[in-house]
């Protein structure tokens, strides 16, 4: 497997996080209460987000990107 680029990576990751936030605000608003109140959107919002850093949490690096790094292909054996 081929690897990116280290800054075409790093400008996708941005982006990604740029685009997820602008979200994020859209339903921020979307989701406020009658009274102007954004408490219960980020409550509401707050879920989500601390179960997909959940979810990060068990990724693991890909064995390809290991090997690349130490600059062998059998980091494995």
């Amino acid at each position: 497997m081929l690897l990116g680029p280290e800054g075409a990576s790093n400008t996708l990751l941005l982006v990604a996080g740029q685009f997820s936030g602008i979200i994020f605000i859209f339903l921020m608003d979307a989701l406020k209460a009658p009274s102007e109140s954004m408490t219960e959107a980020l409550l509401g919002l707050l879920v989500p987000t601390l179960l997909s850093v959940a979810l990060a949490s068990f990724l693991k690096e890909s064995p390809n990107s290991r090997a690349a790094a130490w600059g062998s292909e059998s980091w494995e054996k």
